[in-house]
């Protein structure tokens, strides 16, 4: 995991506890200015998954699965209607809901969280599968 990964890794952590912190915060605050940033939240999540699976996932030789795939595509669909409804495009009654906001931060977090580490212990283990079979010729 690179420096400007990291540092994305935890700007996603910050979002997902904003959006969070958002459903209590959400009742005090005007809904136009909560809806705005909740759509900059989810803005922000889904540029950052982007940046790992087109960028980030390359650099670093990671494989995407089918099963990755197909949730980025339905984690990027998901935002693009939250957008649509966001403008006044489309009319789904979601934005009654606040804690339909909460869930593009939540879903990429574990997203990445799952390609990453999942990515980095399965190294681990290789490497360490390795070490033992050149213990074992050595006896």
């Amino acid at each position: 995991m690179g420096g400007i990964e990291k540092v994305l890794f935890f700007l996603l952590i910050l979002l997902f506890a904003a959006s969070f912190l958002g459903l209590y915060i959400g009742d005090y605050m005007e809904a136009a200015a909560y809806f705005q940033a909740g759509m900059g939240m989810n803005l922000v999540a889904i540029a950052i998954l982007s940046l790992e699976k087109f960028f980030f996932s390359k650099n670093w030789n990671r494989k995407i699965t089918a099963g990755y795939e197909v949730s980025y595509w339905i984690i990027l669909v998901y935002t693009l209607i939250l957008a649509l409804q966001y403008e006044g495009i489309l009319d789904l009654g979601l934005m009654e809901e606040r804690s339909i906001w909460m869930v593009v931060p939540a879903a990429s977090l574990i997203w990445i969280t799952k390609l990453v580490f999942g990515d980095v212990a399965f190294i681990d283990y290789e490497s360490r599968k390795e070490a033992e079979a050149k213990k074992k010729g050595r006896k």
